[in-house]
């Protein structure tokens, strides 16, 4: 029996979750850092990704054009959620450039979206916003200790905020036909896979950050 979209988003967000909350060293600042410069370069993303969405919608379908203009009004100005936290244990995203495959995360989505079909992103939304679901509060107490309550503004707003476009994108999903159900499906394991790599990169900036610091 294949596994159903929920099957894969648990096993794809349970990954990633792992890592966040038991593998990733938070109290390194310049990994925080590294992390949270990556989410804003892909943030930057959001409002234009849901846009699009919502452009390629067609007319028959307004109930769904409006969830994504909707959803797209929401995430305004989030991108300066990470760059406030940064600043706040005393790091500048000028020093952490983009990573290729923190590019390859979004732009893989205009893709997705354009030649594959609008629904497809949804595959997207869902992985990301199920992983600050599931670990977000939890993540954001373990931060917070760290590193005070001004570094989890990003954690904070998306742990709570996520909760409705989870809920809902789920709902318009299960009435999807399958085959693009399946493109969802496919989404997810991509994106995740993505996001998986993109962790892997900020530990391996934050590390050797760090060794360099302590050579000078």
């Amino acid at each position: 029996m294949k596994p159903t979209i929920f099957d894969t988003l648990s096993a794809c967000v349970e990954k990633s979750g792992k890592f966040l909350m038991e593998d990733a060293p938070w109290e390194n600042k310049d990994f925080y850092a590294a992390w949270l410069s990556q989410a804003c370069y892909y943030i930057c993303h959001s409002t234009r990704l849901l846009a699009l969405t919502a452009a390629n919608i067609p007319p028959n379908d307004n109930s769904m054009h409006y969830r994504f203009l909707k959803h797209c009004a929401e995430e305004k100005g989030h991108e300066n959620l990470p760059v406030m936290d940064m600043k706040a244990v005393g790091r500048d995203i000028a020093n952490f450039p983009e990573f290729a495959v923190t590019q390859a995360f979004y732009q893989t989505q205009y893709y997705q979206i354009e030649h594959i079909h609008p629904h497809a992103f949804f595959g997207y939304i869902l992985f990301l916003e199920s992983l600050a679901c599931d670990y977000g509060p939890k993540l954001s107490e373990k931060i917070e200790k760290i590193h005070g309550p001004k570094a989890i503004s990003f954690l904070k707003v998306h742990s709570d905020a996520d909760i409705e476009h989870v809920r809902d994108a789920l709902e318009r999903v299960a009435k999807l036909p399958m085959e693009q159900q399946m493109m969802v499906q496919e989404n997810i394991k991509m994106t995740a896979e993505l996001y998986w790599q993109l962790c892997q990169q900020a530990l391996e900036v934050g590390n050797n950050m760090g060794k360099i610091k302590k050579a000078a």
